[in-house]
């Protein structure tokens, strides 16, 4: 939805007119790692060592936030950072696993399994709050990165409406959407694989977020002169 009219000649709708978001869902924290093996401890060290030699960093999706925020700490830092693409998370975990990568993120759904066995560490949340799963592990703003790119790009699943739809309906399921986190299991279940502790965005407090979010995802996708393959 942020990213249609920039990255595709003639989108079949007009997101901003055509679509009434009702609710958001968060997907967790996104969290970077790198390989068990990796030498690499924090941030500071990943950006230090892209000033030495380039830097291997996978990317789950074309026009993920994970892949525009690299390009503006490309422009911050000067570092040599190669962002290679994936189609998904599971398929860009072998070649993290096995060191082909310096670095790689994705929500703890993805990241989960290989941080439980220790295949990868955790060093930096890139997107959300911290996480009571990873105790520790500071944000972007911690380490002194700030501005849309570090704190904008937020990743999440969201309920939208056609424009027109009466608010009586639009409200109505915002507040079901709220109430799902805590009586609906299955809500429940995916939100502690994703380990979401926040409730739904809904209202104004929705609109804003989505304004704030989807303008940055277009500004630094313009920016990166990105478009669909």
């Amino acid at each position: 939805m942020a990213l249609g009219p920039v990255l595709l000649k003639a989108p079949p709708i007009d997101p901003d007119k055509d679509l009434v978001p009702v609710a958001s869902m968060s997907v967790g924290p996104l969290v970077a790692v790198v390989p068990r093996d990796h030498p690499a401890r924090t941030i500071d060290e990943i950006i230090a060592r892209s000033k030495r030699k380039p830097v291997n960093v996978g990317n789950f999706a074309v026009g993920s936030g994970w892949q525009l925020t690299m390009s503006q700490l490309i422009k911050d830092t000067g570092g040599d950072f190669s962002v290679v693409n994936y189609k998904g998370t599971v398929s860009m975990l072998p070649d993290l696993y096995a060191g082909n990568l310096d670095m790689g993120a994705g929500t703890l759904a993805g990241m989960g399994g290989g941080l439980q066995k220790g295949l990868v560490r955790p060093i930096l949340i890139v997107a959300g709050p911290r996480s009571r799963l990873l105790p520790g592990v500071p944000t972007w703003t911690d380490v002194g990165f700030t501005g849309p790119a570090y704190e904008d790009l937020i990743e999440s699943n969201m309920l939208l409406a056609p424009t027109g739809t009466p608010q009586s309906v639009i409200d109505t399921l915002a507040r079901l959407a709220t109430t799902s986190v805590s009586e609906s299991q299955p809500m429940k279940a995916v939100r502690n694989t994703l380990s979401a502790d926040d409730l739904p965005l809904v209202g104004a407090e929705l609109k804003l977020a989505v304004t704030r979010s989807w303008t940055a995802y277009r500004n630094l996708a313009r920016t990166m002169k990105l478009a669909a393959e």
